[in-house]
């Protein structure tokens, strides 16, 4: 067995000590140990209602929390470098906050650690060694020091002993876990048996010992509190029961579910907890203790472990009402990070959620509200076109409100509208056309008259798009970039030219559609052959260089998508999220100070899956790659999709398509009817 040191103390602040020593060896393999690199960030109950606390970045999980008198035991794992898992065991003090040292045991020792408390000169861990079916109890010291083991025994066990806890009068409470029950064994201070109650639990059953050493079970079924040798269950009357720990005189016992933590006393629970009020995603709790004054350990998967103080929710603090159409995590990580920080609170309002029947008539509704005159605060316009309602006064110009110097100019100047920045984006990801650069050459940016003549010298073997169809090949070629024809924003229209005409001809001599067939088996099926052009979707910096490497050629290009002029890269930026600021809020200051942190080099930093708007964060994902930072840096183009024009398009394409018009009445009916929709 092996110990890596690493304090940390929430009421200093600060790491106190890192270092490493060896206990004793459950494994007789030695490896170099990893000392994982700990972080600490904390809020003083005036800036916030908890102290962060990240414990060590490898460490994914810790599932489980037991009470040791003034002390709680942290149970969980991580993988190693070479993707073993390793377990591990450490002390939370309830008092200083200080986290000890810990002892790491290897996955392959195959030793569970069913029990944990105090002794009488430090504390004693009980492991069951999933072969050989015996049980080790290990002596250590108060500082996690080890002293030495012993072998135990557990008479007349039927099956394996899940769980163990120390009674006040020095007895034991056990589980015994056997073919399809759990029957609960009450042992002496030398793990004697002194008696096996009647009562059984599910197999999925957990022990409470609270400070008043009462003891609690929790299986599946409910909550039941041992009185002299029978059990009561507690009617708590909550729809459902994540989890029970140990509470204190006022609350013996806490529940906690989805909604929050409850005190449970006469049975009945109280909420002491609300996860919405402290920007906890419930899906990802793990494991809950009880530290005393009101205040708890809570474990999850994103931030490992966070002490929440309930006396200090911002109740009275100003909320600011974010609506959007849907949720995406980006966006709810950004508003969580900046609740912990900050007194001002930001509240979602998400109108798509599991009741609405789409998302257009969530749109709808966000829209009927907008026009109407109904007061936001911020817009996300996910989903929304959001040029309609700038052209009415809705939004603010965001360029009298936060400052974006340290901000990426070109992605800065392709939000703007009319010279006016009206909605913000944090990061964003980039769509290109790559072109096999035997056929399309080595120059970004392509015409559309150009894109013909070179598409035009591909020979036979080889296909322009997997698959191609009329379809296929209008889609992957010119949907996705259709506002380099037609742009709302720019009241921009530009079908009814030679090179488009020439493009619909040349759409024409490919199939309707194409067939595909499957073999004598099903797992058989035609393959397409070469291509000359695939999409790229550049999720972030790092990805650039491994474009190559996710192309079926060689060499490519990023010919970006067909234009109508010269000289322009091609490639669309889209941003993740977008955030307005309401023109008539009264909270406009706040607004900023959100929409400044989110753009803070600090949050930035943090992004990962996308590309940071921020010109420091963005240079530093982009590692050194000066030929990635040279392209995105050329983007001036932000992808842009209008239902109403894309509609258009392809009804008359269809109708090109069912040889009902020629091209040049195609491209004639396309301008006509986009060109009025641009200029309304």
């Amino acid at each position: 067995m092996k110990r890596k040191a690493i304090a940390i103390t929430l009421t200093a602040f600060m790491l106190t000590g890192c270092g490493k020593s060896n206990i004793n060896q459950l494994s007789a393999e030695k490896t170099d140990e990893i000392i994982p690199a700990a972080t600490l960030s904390a809020y003083t109950d005036e800036t916030a209602n908890y102290e962060i606390l990240q414990l060590f970045t490898q460490i994914k999980s810790f599932p489980k929390i037991r009470d040791a008198d003034d002390k709680l035991v942290l149970i969980g794992g991580y993988n190693d470098e070479d993707d073993r898992y390793i377990q591990l065991f450490c002390l939370y003090d309830k008092q200083s906050g200080e986290i000890s040292d810990y002892v790491e045991f290897y996955s392959d020792d195959m030793r569970n650690l069913i029990g944990f408390f105090k002794a009488e000169n430090g504390f004693n861990a009980v492991f069951c060694d999933e072969i050989t079916k015996k049980y080790i109890l290990m002596e250590y010291d108060e500082n996690l020091k080890y002293i030495s083991e012993n072998e135990l025994s557990f008479d007349d066990a039927e099956g394996s002993i899940t769980m163990l806890e120390k009674l006040g009068n020095g007895e034991y409470i056990a589980l015994d876990s056997a073919e399809s029950c759990t029957r609960i064994m009450i042992y002496d201070s030398e793990f004697k048996l002194k008696s096996v109650l009647a009562d059984t639990l599910g197999l999925d059953t957990d022990i409470i010992v609270n400070s008043a050493e009462n003891v609690y079970f929790s299986d599946n079924n409910g909550v039941y509190r041992l009185d002299e040798n029978s059990l009561k269950a507690l009617e708590i009357s909550l729809d459902d029961t994540d989890g029970v720990f140990s509470g204190d005189e006022k609350y013996p016992l806490y529940v906690y579910n989805s909604e929050g933590i409850f005190g449970i006393s006469d049975d009945k629970p109280v909420k002491v907890l609300d996860w919405k009020k402290h920007d906890i995603n419930n899906s990802c709790l793990q494991s809950v203790g009880y530290i005393g004054n009101g205040s708890f350990l809570v474990g999850d998967m994103i931030d490992i472990f966070n002490v929440f103080v309930p006396t200090a929710d911002k109740e009275n603090s100003d909320e600011i009402k974010l609506t959007t159409i849907f949720c995406s995590a980006d966006l709810e990580d950004a508003v969580k990070k900046y609740n912990r920080s900050h007194d001002n609170r930001i509240v979602i309002e998400e109108l798509f959620t599991d009741g609405a029947e789409d998302v257009s008539t969530a749109v709808e509704d966000m829209e009927r509200r907008l026009l109407k005159g109904e007061e936001f605060d911020i817009v996300c316009f996910n989903f929304m076109p959001y040029e309609n309602y700038i052209s009415k006064g809705i939004f603010a110009d965001l360029s009298d409100e936060i400052n974006t110097d340290s901000c990426l100019e070109n992605i800065i100047d392709g939000m703007k509208t009319d010279g006016k920045l009206y909605y913000i984006i944090p990061s964003f990801s980039v769509k290109t056309l790559a072109g096999n650069s035997y056929y399309f050459g080595d120059k970004q940016g392509i015409t559309i008259g150009e894109f013909v003549e070179k598409a035009k010298g591909i020979p036979d073997g080889t296909d322009l798009v997997s698959y191609p169809t009329k379809w296929s090949v209008f889609g992957e070629i010119f949907m996705d970039g259709l506002d380099n024809f037609a742009d709302k924003r720019s009241k921009k229209c530009n079908f009814e030219t030679p090179e488009f005409t020439d493009f619909l001809d040349f759409l024409n001599s490919y199939p309707n559609d194409r067939t595909i067939y499957f073999g004598e088996n099903d797992d058989t099926f035609e393959e397409s052959g070469p291509v000359a052009v695939e999409t790229v979707n550049l999720r972030n910096m790092s990805y650039y260089s491994t474009i190559g490497a996710n192309l079926s050629f060689n060499s490519y290009t990023l010919i970006g998508y067909p234009t109508n002029e010269t000289g322009i890269n091609g490639a669309k930026f889209q941003e993740i999220f977008s955030l307005g600021m309401f023109a008539n809020s009264s909270k406009k200051s706040e607004i900023a100070d959100f929409f400044s942190f989110i753009l803070s080099e600090d949050y930035q930093n943090s992004i990962d899956m996308a590309i940071p708007v921020n010109r420091s964060a963005f240079e530093r994902q982009a590692n050194g790659n000066t030929e990635a930072i040279e392209f995105v840096s050329g983007i001036t183009e932000k992808s842009y999709y209008d239902v109403n024009i894309s509609n258009i398009v392809q009804e008359e394409m269809d109708k090109f398509f069912k040889e009902e018009a020629t091209s040049e009445q195609t491209a004639k009916a396309i301008q006509s009817r986009v060109g009025i929709y641009v200029w309304e």
